[in-house]
């Protein structure tokens, strides 16, 4: 095997396995800020579905 060969393999396999990797960050960081700001999420809601309820 030529040295560029290796090269080209070694070089996707990095491009490949930092994609999935990345993809796999965005995931957790995503779900870790919904699981962080589920309440704020839930008033939200409940105000853009109703309205301000006031006791």
């Amino acid at each position: 095997m030529n040295r560029k060969k290796v090269r080209d393999i070694v070089f996707y396999l990095h491009r490949s396995i930092g994609f999935c990797v990345g993809l796999l960050l965005i995931v957790v960081g995503l779900t870790g800020s919904l699981l962080v700001f589920e309440q704020d999420f839930d008033k939200w809601m409940i105000t853009r579905q109703y309205g301000i309820i006031t006791p």
